[in-house]
């Protein structure tokens, strides 16, 4: 294995264990987070943008659980129009409406989200 592999392997190892320690964030992380980039916090911003990565992987995530079921003619978990997509924005928007002071994760949030805003009909 040459040195340039080992080290990326290296870090995509560090990265994962960090990640598998850290909590999910929530919808109150997400509202507190939010507000405090409005006040101009630099801090805040570079937490938004390692929460944009979050949530794009979220969405990354249920994207393909919902290609692979749509694959395999079982029971998908939302059901959006042929060629409908969503941006940050769109997720944006699912957070904030979400209920806050539960805890709830922001991918099970997301994932809330899509099934009334796309359910799937009998």
């Amino acid at each position: 294995m040459s040195l340039k592999l080992s080290l990326y392997s290296a870090i995509g190892l560090a990265c994962s264990l960090n990640a598998a320690q850290a909590a999910s964030p929530t919808v109150d992380d997400f509202a507190a987070l939010k507000k405090s980039v409005r006040t101009g916090d630099f801090g805040a911003r570079a937490q938004w943008t390692g929460l944009t990565f979050y949530l794009e992987g979220a969405m990354a995530a249920i994207g393909s659980a919902q290609t692979r079921l749509e694959k395999t003619d079982a029971a998908t978990l939302f059901c959006p129009p042929r060629g409908q997509s969503l941006t940050m924005q769109d997720v944006y928007a699912m957070l904030d409406a979400a209920p806050k002071g539960a805890d709830t994760p922001v991918a099970t949030a997301i994932m809330a989200a899509l099934q009334a805003r796309f359910p799937c009909k009998p």
